[in-house]
């Protein structure tokens, strides 16, 4: 079996959720950042609709979550994986340490229950 559809499946495993549990800015450069508006997002990777920026293949993630008592933030490097109509984008998160992927994993898992 192909590495590439294993690697895939894995990353599917995580549940999205459209629920607002988050603010998400994108940067070309890591250091300008524009904020997006979300339109899916899992501990792999998201999907969000940016008008002011256009994203290039290799681009900088900055994750705000917000959840009732739980707040933190966490900063990541995303490749592009395709271009949804003009400004809509779906991204993978390529540097993502396992704490915070947990961690957003959790919140996403009981955004979805409530």
């Amino acid at each position: 079996m192909d590495n590439n559809y294993k690697e895939d499946k894995a990353r599917r495993s995580f549940k999205r959720t459209e629920q607002v549990i988050c603010k998400f800015y994108v940067s070309n450069d890591n250091s300008r950042w524009f904020e997006v508006k979300l339109h899916d997002i899992s501990a792999s990777g998201a999907k969000f609709y940016s008008p002011k920026l256009k994203v290039e293949d290799v681009c900088y993630i900055k994750v705000n979550v917000l959840s009732g008592m739980s707040e933190f933030s966490f900063k990541t490097k995303a490749s592009l994986k395709r271009i949804e109509g003009e400004n809509t984008y779906a991204v993978e998160f390529e540097e993502m340490s396992n704490t915070n992927q947990i961690m957003l994993d959790e919140i996403i898992n009981k955004a979805n229950v409530l």
